[in-house]
């Protein structure tokens, strides 16, 4: 029997690869530092036989080839990972975006200010 570590059980829990553009956890998507970082302060690490090994909501899952009509980030440091097009809010035609207030709710600005 082979004495399997934490270190091992992180290191298998976050397996990457080509294509790689991130992970899901929770209802959220991270980027692979910030994934590795949720994974590390976790205190469970499921076993690879086990069925919550490859729940989101106990473990990140990885997205690879990610596809999205919008722009995804990650949701703990904000990097760009997949989908839509990368683009600044303020290109829209008629100079207006939607941008996050100090609740991380959505708001409508009409007017730019640098």
């Amino acid at each position: 029997m082979t004495n399997v570590t934490r270190s091992d059980r992180i290191k298998e829990a976050l397996i990457g690869g080509p294509g790689l553009d991130g992970y899901a956890y929770q209802a959220e998507v991270y980027c692979v530092d910030c994934a590795e970082s949720i994974v590390c302060a976790l205190p469970y690490i499921p076993l690879p036989d086990d069925p919550l090994y490859r729940d989101s909501e106990m473990l990140p899952q990885p997205i690879f080839f990610g596809d999205s009509d919008y722009a995804e980030h990650c949701s703990k440091c904000g990097d760009y990972l997949y989908g839509g097009q990368e683009m600044d809010p303020w290109d829209n035609i008629d100079g207006s975006c939607y941008d996050y207030d100090d609740d991380d709710d959505w708001y409508y600005v009409t007017s730019h200010e640098d």
